[in-house]
């Protein structure tokens, strides 16, 4: 809005969806988050680092025939949907938006029935006002106790003291976060309750906001805004 008051062309990304549509890298860091928690990777390898080499220790679980629910099917979870798929899991998605669907997924009648049927959520809705807080404690508590949360979304989509609470009572498995509330706080994130949590529990692994931290996906970026900028200032000479 600032810049528009000021007469400012912003170049952005903002509806490129054929361009976005070839960048997977935040839905390649999914699939590497739910490996990592249901094959208990992180732990394993630090302990074999520091001298260990004890396999009995970190026995996990196939993803093949597991149940796979995708909150949001926009285009990241689009893709999760597919590798999920190629994993031969169970794949079924909500979204608010009735105009989304996919041919070959089911979509589930309500959110708190995906949250109650996954084995392993995902979650790849945008940060809105309908939308932050929406994953607390009345759909967390409706997950099994063998299931899995994924978000590589946005932080304050999911209330952390009711995530915190949920790991630390065994009311699911685990969780895996690239993303958490208040990370451009200056105290951030030893203020975070969550970030403490996992310093001493396996159950939860946290990542630094690197979903489309890729070479690859940064340079296809750099050269996509530049050929847009190019073909901007060339419009100014025409």
């Amino acid at each position: 809005v600032a810049a528009q008051e000021r007469d400012i062309r912003l170049i952005t990304l903002r509806n490129e969806a054929d361009f976005l549509n070839t960048i997977s890298s935040t839905a390649e860091l999914t699939w590497g988050l739910i490996l990592s928690l249901i094959r208990n990777l992180p732990a394993a390898i630090t302990d074999v680092r520091v001298g260990g080499w004890r396999r009995d220790l970190f026995i996990g679980h196939d993803l093949k025939g597991r149940k796979l629910g995708i909150l949001g099917l926009g285009r990241i979870g689009k893709m999760v949907a597919r590798y999920g798929q190629v994993f031969g899991m169970q794949v079924k998605f909500f979204d608010s938006d009735k105009t989304l669907f996919c041919e070959a997924l089911e979509r589930t009648n309500s959110i708190e029935e995906l949250f109650s049927w996954s084995d392993i959520l995902t979650v790849h809705v945008p940060l809105t006002a309908e939308t932050q807080g929406l994953i607390s404690k009345n759909l967390i508590n409706k997950m099994q106790k063998t299931s899995y949360l994924i978000n590589t979304s946005r932080g304050r989509i999911i209330n952390e003291t009711d995530l915190t609470a949920a790991l630390n009572s065994k009311t699911i498995s685990g969780a895996a976060l690239d993303v958490l509330t208040g990370e451009h706080e200056s105290e951030f994130p030893k203020a975070s309750e969550i970030w403490k949590y996992a310093k001493t529990n396996n159950n939860l692994i946290i990542t630094p906001h690197i979903g489309g931290a890729t070479y690859d996906s940064w340079e296809k970026t750099e050269f996509f805004i530049c050929d847009k900028l190019s073909e901007y200032l060339e419009s100014l000479v025409e």
